[in-house]
């Protein structure tokens, strides 16, 4: 398939399937290059005075809450690139995801194997009326939150397959972003039965 537009990489480790949308379509999977891991940085003196902890405070990305509506592409055909305009489309349906507050982060984010990035306790679905996720834990097992370029969401579902989110812009200037859903199974690859792709518009508060 794949929506001219996403690059699916499988992470060693456990196995994630991590999507990375790049125009409007879907590319065929390739393999993640490996990352050697990057040394911390040195502790920050014990003595900063309050002020100069509050001057060297890290930027945060703000609260946002994304109101996506939500179509299953029927026509996903994994063996070769599919334009945007190519994919056929099913249903609608709303759903709003709610990114909280974070520590804005640039560097590479931790392989499958490592401990995942720190997230805000507010990030979660916050509504699902059609229960489009209704067999998906509440608990995200991993968020990458790399706002406003993407936002890479994995959580376990039952040990045997993952759930993935991807946030892409669409235009961010004016607060319109995509998001990509699936599936996948550990031994059995992509669920095509649950693609779908959402048009969302956020609404962003200053942290």
């Amino acid at each position: 398939m794949i929506l001219s537009g996403f690059v699916f990489r499988r992470r060693c480790g456990l196995g994630l399937m991590l999507a990375t949308m790049l125009g409007g379509g879907l590319l065929p999977a390739i393999a993640s290059p490996r990352v050697e891991a990057i040394a911390a940085p040195a502790a920050a003196p014990a003595a900063a005075s309050p002020a100069a902890a509050a001057s060297a405070a890290a930027p945060m990305h703000p609260d946002r809450l994304l109101r996506c509506d939500m179509r299953r592409v029927t026509n996903v055909d994994t063996g070769k690139v599919q334009d945007y305009s190519e994919l056929k489309f099913e249903g609608s349906h709303p759903l709003v995801l709610h990114l909280g507050p974070i520590v804005v982060r640039t560097g590479l984010p931790p392989e499958a194997f490592e401990t995942p990035e720190s997230t805000s306790a507010l990030t979660r679905i916050e509504s699902d009326p059609d229960n489009l996720l209704a067999d998906v834990p509440k608990q995200f097992s991993r968020v990458v939150d790399r706002w406003p370029e993407r936002v890479e969401i994995a959580t376990d579902v039952d040990g045997k397959q993952i759930h993935v989110m991807i946030v892409t812009p669409l235009d961010a200037a004016q607060q319109k972003f995509r998001l990509f859903m699936t599936f996948s199974s550990y031994s059995l690859g992509y669920n095509l039965a649950r693609v779908y792709l959402g048009d969302c518009s956020a609404t962003i508060t200053a942290p």
